[in-house]
């Protein structure tokens, strides 16, 4: 992350600024239109009682769509449930931990897992390869650790990560934000190009801090343990990600043909949105799996999406059993 001084802003000012080869520009209102389909679903507007809702949207390009998208779900998702105490996942007592089981423990700008050997009045003891007994005054939190997570030792957030949450959340504690886990949305498509839109680095309109999007969005790390709030599935996967997770999904999103082919029957997640470039190979074997779930589905207009494509696109949405 870098910190850099932005020109000033002139008329109305922009949400968001995104950093290109050392130039600073407003984000574009395309990628706007994606945050506000994040935001919209977030808020649950397309949610439906005992029914799915699918939207797919045609696009000249993917680029960076489903990143904006998951960007606006995951930071309106964590400022509705900040509005309410925060407990976090699977907390457990120190006194209630046994020797020998694995835990994961948090102290300031770290995150230790390892298997507990002893806690005395005032030093903590963990079986780990580097970290070994530290002060039980600086543990703020135990817990079990979440299922998938094999890593044993520490992994460290810095002060650069916690300021650029906290300027883009200014209602987030960002230690909770960056240590706690959320299954709720899954990105399904090719990870390589996930992890490149997610590279994008934003900032707020003082331009103080810019970031990646990864950073907010934070899919899964099995070998780094400090929290998340998305999953990266391949779409080529042999089975899907959400068997092995403790709770379904809440949105799937289908970045491409092939991932909409070949997982939108199966998403058990209240809402999916797929994202289709009509120039990709595979489109017309997306728009057929899509024509055919929608066949035995209730279609739903464009103005009870409360959402508004981006130019040149279009939208096909309907809701079907689940």
């Amino acid at each position: 992350m870098a910190t850099q001084t932005p020109p000033p802003q002139e008329g109305k000012r922009a949400a968001l600024l995104h950093s290109a080869a050392g130039q600073f520009r407003a984000i574009p209102d395309w990628f706007t239109a994606w945050l506000r389909l994040g935001t919209t679903t977030a808020k649950g507007s397309l949610e439906s009682a005992q029914r799915q809702t699918v939207v797919a949207v045609s696009v000249p390009t993917r680029l960076q769509g489903a990143a904006a998208i998951a960007f606006g779900y995951v930071c309106q998702r964590y400022t509705q449930r900040n509005r309410e105490p925060l407990v976090a996942d699977w907390p457990v007592a120190l006194s209630d931990v046994t020797p020998g089981a694995r835990i994961w423990v948090r102290i300031p700008k770290r995150v230790i897992v390892g298997d507990y050997l002893t806690g005395l009045p005032d030093r903590l003891y963990l079986n780990t390869p580097r970290t070994g007994a530290f002060q039980t005054q600086l543990v703020k939190e135990v817990r079990t650790p979440p299922p998938g997570v094999l890593t044993v030792g520490a992994t460290t957030y810095s002060d650069a990560e916690t300021t650029f949450v906290k300027s883009l959340l200014p209602s987030a504690d960002p230690e909770e934000f960056l240590t706690s886990w959320n299954w709720d949305l899954m990105l399904v498509g090719s990870p390589e190009r996930i992890y490149d839109d997610l590279a994008e680095q934003i900032s707020t309109p003082s331009g103080l801090q810019f970031g990646p999007m990864s950073s907010l969005v934070r899919p899964i790390e099995l070998t780094a343990p400090v929290g998340w709030r998305s999953s990266v599935m391949s779409s080529r996967a042999e089975t899907p990600a959400w068997e092995a997770s403790p709770t379904s999904p809440h949105l799937v999103i289908l970045d491409g043909a092939y991932a909409t082919s070949r997982w939108l029957p199966e998403c058990p997640a209240p809402v999916v949105i797929a994202i289709l470039e009509r120039t990709e190979p595979g489109v017309d074997a997306a728009v057929a799996t899509l024509m055919q779930e929608r066949a035995y589905a209730t279609p739903v207009r464009d103005h009870e999406l409360g959402w508004n494509a981006p130019a040149s696109c279009e939208v096909l949405a309907f809701r079907r059993e689940l």
